[in-house]
């Protein structure tokens, strides 16, 4: 830290760069699922194109989980599911209250719950949170909403 009249200044040893999109995110943090499944519902271009939402995006491990009860949907109902993850406003793990309700752009209703430090998103537990992307915030859950 280093005091001047104006402020501090700090020293990082890299060239900050501007928040990504929720793909490149997404695939740099090593979730390859969300992305694919975003494309292949035909929603990566809609949810690129929001501004100010929180994603809770299903771990890759998630996915494999419930690959089985997936391949029964069609494509409009897994766009209906993914909907159900991205909620309307930002919102960072420093924001969270127990028994607060998100609004999707799905149309649904995602209530958070906290206990004992840990943060859970319509019944599935945030394992990584603040992703920041350049619409919003991503934060890793480790189900898939309503399965």
């Amino acid at each position: 830290d280093l005091a001047f009249d104006g402020g501090i200044v700090h020293i990082v040893d890299a060239v900050l760069t501007l928040p990504r999109s929720i793909d490149e995110t997404a695939r740099a943090a090593g979730i390859t699922a969300l992305p694919n499944a975003l494309k292949s519902a035909g929603l990566d271009a809609v949810v690129e194109g929001l501004k100010d939402i929180t994603v809770f995006a299903p771990s890759d491990a998630a996915f494999e989980a419930a690959a089985a009860g997936l391949k029964g949907l069609s494509a409009e109902q897994v766009a209906g599911a993914l909907k159900g993850h991205v909620a309307q406003g930002l919102v960072y793990s420093t924001d969270v209250k127990d028994g607060a309700k998100l609004k999707t752009v799905g149309g649904t209703t995602l209530e958070v719950k906290v206990k004992d430090g840990a943060v859970w998103v319509g019944g599935k537990k945030v394992i990584k949170t603040d992703l920041l992307v350049r619409n919003g915030v991503v934060h890793v859950i480790d189900g898939i909403i309503g399965l």
